[in-house]
């Protein structure tokens, strides 16, 4: 096992970016499969069971990595029931840090590549924004003298201030936040009662995690995690249906720093 492991959720997008890893790290790719009310629709018509996004396997290999390939069936949360579900599946094999990242991560950090094949540095480096606030932010980078215990990996951070109630479902909650069904995930910022100060968060929900972190829980927690990406529903009955199906996700989205 090496240091560093790299999951990466996929459902149909092209993996070729894979074969630019040249160091040695481990790569775990989850090919998500099928037609469930999550990405499934937007499945390929003519979607192929034993499609890798033209991936060469033996190229990767020979590059140095670790590559293995888990398939599973789609389900309504998205790339964060992937991250869910690898922790509690390796939660006793974990990496030392493990980064998540969604299979088209260039959209949300464009030099990913150079990042991970320089995994000893990357364990190191922290991503902040340049300066706190509402709006996308840059991040900057800051090398640490430990390995990092979180840092979202990203090139902009967003800005969410629960106060306003208008995205993640917050409004339903703003005068009983004990009731929010993501407040186990998130109960460092839940503390002081509501509402939760602003915060900022990396933009495409990608992030690192030391495993000494990950380990602060139970195994349990990233079972509940995965259940309430798959079944949270947004209690707005103004948005489209398939929208209602992935708001377990943007919340995780906007909390995952304070969920380990």
């Amino acid at each position: 096992m090496n240091d560093v492991g790299v999951v990466v959720s996929r459902f149909y997008e092209d993996l070729k970016w894979i074969e630019q890893l040249k160091a040695p790290i481990d790569v775990y790719v989850y090919n998500r499969q099928g037609n469930s009310p999550g990405m499934g629709v937007h499945a390929p018509l003519d979607k192929d069971t034993n499609d890798i996004g033209g991936l060469d396997v033996e190229v990767v290999k020979n590059n140095g990595v670790n590559l293995t390939i888990i398939y599973i069936p789609d389900d309504p949360g998205f790339e964060t029931s992937t991250y869910a579900y690898h922790l509690h599946s390796k939660y006793d094999s974990l990496n030392e840090v493990t980064v998540f990242l969604q299979a088209h991560p260039m959209l949300y950090i464009h030099d990913i590549i150079e990042l991970l094949n320089n995994p000893q540095q990357l364990k190191y480096t922290q991503f902040v924004p340049q300066f706190p606030g509402p709006g996308l932010l840059p991040a900057k980078r800051t090398l640490l003298d430990t390995p990092i215990e979180f840092s979202y990996v990203s090139n902009r951070f967003a800005h969410l201030a629960p106060m306003d109630g208008v995205d993640y479902g917050w409004t339903p909650y703003m005068n009983d936040y004990s009731k929010a069904p993501w407040l186990k995930f998130c109960q460092d910022i839940a503390k002081e009662g509501w509402p939760p100060p602003p915060f900022n968060f990396g933009e495409g929900n990608q992030f690192m995690v030391n495993r000494k972190r990950v380990w602060k829980h139970p195994v349990e927690y990233y079972k509940e995690l995965q259940e309430f990406v798959n079944t949270h529903m947004d209690p707005n009955p103004t948005r489209p249906p398939y929208q209602q199906y992935n708001q377990g996700p943007n919340i995780i989205e906007g909390i995952a720093q304070f969920m380990f």
